[in-house]
């Protein structure tokens, strides 16, 4: 194998310690042989210790085996392909490096050469550098309400959500208080002067009034930067918390900025003649130059331009002339009807042989008012920026890969983790090991377009291993040509909303005394099983369990010893039928089993009398069991939910008529049963 000229292990010190970047030699084991002083620096640690270990240690986990692949191959190879990796630096934190391997003979054998260059600054720089656009698209594609309010409580600047998600003109709603869109502005005060008061950050729950008089509820978060220098007021976010938010369609919505756009452009378009004469002025003349368009078509241009500038422009107007199409850019001085001369740029188009115009087109515009735009967009984009890290939302930047190239204080603090490292991550890694797959189809038809958003809640694992639960709002920005630039996240922190819904649902659907399923469940479940019994003929059996005398049990031991009694029998009852049945606690000391599926009528009676059996044994509350009344039917897909209901309940009456404490099963010689009304009113 021919390596290149051999050299010895002094001479390739020395050329190392010349290197800028970090350089560690390796021999085809993959030990460490030497390192240069830079690489010293980039470890932190002296080149001596690691002579003879292996240098996978400082790889990151989830890149060792792209360099240990790498490795194999470069040992065949004077220059192999460059790989990126993550490599744990002096600080402890992983960089992204890029490295690049070569085989060299040395006195003492071959070795491999590895090359390292720091890439993690250049990302941040590459994010800095579209910082203007990110901040621009935040306001354009956010799909929350953001809005700067002064102290005293006027909205200084909005977002376009409020028109998306309330209907609001933007343009309309600056300058006015923030207080006339709020239903209960009580509380809206109080959380201003709360956040002011030393808090720093109020969170209240508003109604938010729509254009069209509705109202819909809102998160309104408010973070006091009144004393910061450049933003002087307060930071209002809003976020939807109903399943009511009505979506704007894209269309309307770039139809609508076009609109807005095109009535606000500082540019005259005008059409010379041969001779210099205006035939064609556009209406944005008289605002721009102060004369009325009559006035000036049929004048020539040269008559307002600058005597300075006027040797230049007939030069340039007489080159256009001989040369069809567009002409170069220039600048020139023209005279308003004040006397004073604006600073225009014009671009011209020689359409002489176009018969529809038969002219030279001039577009003119105001550079003085775009320097005023210039200047406004840089402020601007310092105040989204001190919004960016205020943000009481996480805000995320990833790029088509999913991998983070910016992130907000309010994300890292959601995760607890550092922001340098974050960059070096994925939405995938902060994923769950079941989420990623789910995470990556989304996030893929986003990209595709097949959607224009998505909205989910989602577990997120946090620094420490712990989970957080999130509402992630994202979108994508493109290209003109519709090419996928990167995606931006809204992320809410949802954890403790998340557990009270699920404590909600849970009490919504179990009797809070017995734990047994309420009688809403019912309903619900006793129809599915006699969906399934007509399909497989497999019957079902509604058993109607009503104690027997359970009013003594109150009046001789209180009421306390009564709930007792019930627990005692919703547990006995669950012990005695199957894990499949439904036990629902229908009302008072009234109980209903649905049992499914059951061989036949003897099954029934023998699981009745298991139930009797069971209530039978004595109760805590005295030495003595439980007396029940049991009515049963079976339903071999002839009846509806209520009236299988309707049918036991008729049975258990029966029981109790011919002196309790026994089952009966329902026949037609009991006659119809009115269906019951099995849900809760």
């Amino acid at each position: 194998m021919n390596v290149g000229q051999e050299v010895s292990r002094a001479g390739l010190d020395a050329a190392l310690d010349l290197v800028p970047d970090p350089v560690v030699v390796v021999d085809l084991s993959f030990r460490v042989v030497t390192a240069n002083t830079s690489a010293e620096a980039f470890f932190g640690a002296d080149r001596t210790a690691w002579i003879g270990r292996a240098p996978l240690e400082l790889v990151h986990p989830d890149d060792v085996n792209l360099v240990a692949a790498s490795h194999s191959e470069v040992m065949h190879k004077r220059t192999g392909t460059p790989i990126e990796v993550r490599l744990r630096a002096a600080d402890g934190s992983y960089r992204l490096t890029e490295v690049v391997g070569g085989t060299r003979a040395t006195d003492a054998g071959n070795v491999v050469v590895l090359t390292i260059r720091d890439l993690t600054q250049r990302r941040m720089w590459e994010v800095a550098a579209n910082r203007g656009e990110i901040f621009r698209t935040l306001i354009e594609y956010a799909a929350m309400v953001v809005a700067l309010v002064t102290p005293e409580g006027v909205v200084e600047s909005i977002s376009g959500g409020i028109h998306r998600e309330l209907g609001h003109d933007p343009t309309r709603v600056v300058g006015r208080p923030i207080a006339e869109f709020v239903r209960n502005p009580s509380v809206l005060a109080w959380a201003f002067q709360h956040a002011r008061g030393g808090a720093f950050r109020a969170t209240v729950d508003v109604e938010l009034i729509g254009a069209d008089g509705d109202v819909t509820p809102y998160e309104l978060t408010i973070v006091d930067l009144v004393d910061d220098p450049i933003v002087k007021g307060f930071v209002v976010s809003a976020f939807d918390v109903s399943a009511r938010r009505e979506a704007r369609l894209e269309a309307e919505l770039a139809t609508d900025r076009l609109a807005r756009l095109l009535d606000n452009l500082s540019e005259i378009v005008a059409v010379i003649d041969s001779s210099g004469k205006m035939t064609y002025l556009s209406g944005s003349t008289p605002r721009l130059l102060g004369r009325a368009v009559e006035e000036r078509v049929g004048e020539s241009i040269f008559e307002y331009v600058h005597p300075a500038d006027s040797g230049r422009v007939a030069e340039l107007f007489q080159r256009a002339l001989s040369t069809p199409g567009p002409a170069e850019p220039f600048d020139v001085r023209v005279l308003h009807e004040d006397g004073t001369y604006h600073l225009f740029e014009v671009r011209a188009s020689n359409l002489l042989d176009d018969p529809a115009i038969n002219g030279i087109v001039l577009c003119s515009r105001d550079l003085s008012d775009r320097k005023h735009i210039e200047a406004a967009l840089r402020d601007a984009e310092v105040r989204f920026e001190h919004v960016f890290e205020n943000a009481a939302v996480g805000i995320t930047i990833v790029d088509p890969t999913g991998a983070f190239l910016r992130v907000n204080n309010e994300y890292c603090r959601m995760l607890g983790s550092d922001p340098t490292e974050l960059l070096t991550r994925s939405i995938f890694d902060v994923s769950l090991p079941d989420d990623v797959g789910p995470t990556k189809q989304q996030f893929d038809q986003l990209l595709a377009g097949d959607i224009d958003r998505y909205d989910i809640e989602k577990p997120l694992r946090r620094a420490d291993g712990s989970v957080v639960w999130v509402r992630i709002l994202s979108s994508v920005v493109r290209d003109a040509l519709g090419n996928s630039q990167y995606a931006i996240g809204l992320v809410s922190d949802i954890t403790e909303i998340r557990a009270l819904t699920d404590q909600l649902a849970y009490e919504a659907s179990h009797d809070h005394l017995t734990g047994l399923s309420s009688r809403a469940v019912l309903h619900d479940h006793l129809s599915r099983c006699l969906a399934v019994s007509s399909r497989t003929r497999t019957p079902v059996v509604v058993l109607v369990i009503d104690l027997d005398d359970f009013k003594d049990v109150n009046d001789r031991h209180g009421h306390l010893a009564g709930d007792e009694v019930l627990v005692q029998v919703a547990r006995r009852l669950e012990s005695t039928v199957r894990a499949g049945d439904l036990v629902v606690r229908y009302g008072g000391d009234e109980f209903v089993a649905v049992l499914h599926p059951i061989a036949d009528e003897q099954a029934a009676i023998s699981a009745s009398n298991r139930i009797l059996g069971a209530l039978s044994q004595p109760a805590t509350y005295a030495d003595q069991g439980i007396s029940a009344s049991i009515g049963a039917t079976i339903v071999n897909g002839d009846a509806t939910a209520g009236q299988a209901v309707a049918r036991a309940d008729r049975a258990c009456y029966e029981a109790k008529r011919l002196g309790k404490h026994r089952f009966v099963m329902y026949d037609s010689s009991l006659g119809d049963a009115r269906p019951a009304a099995i849900t809760e009113e």
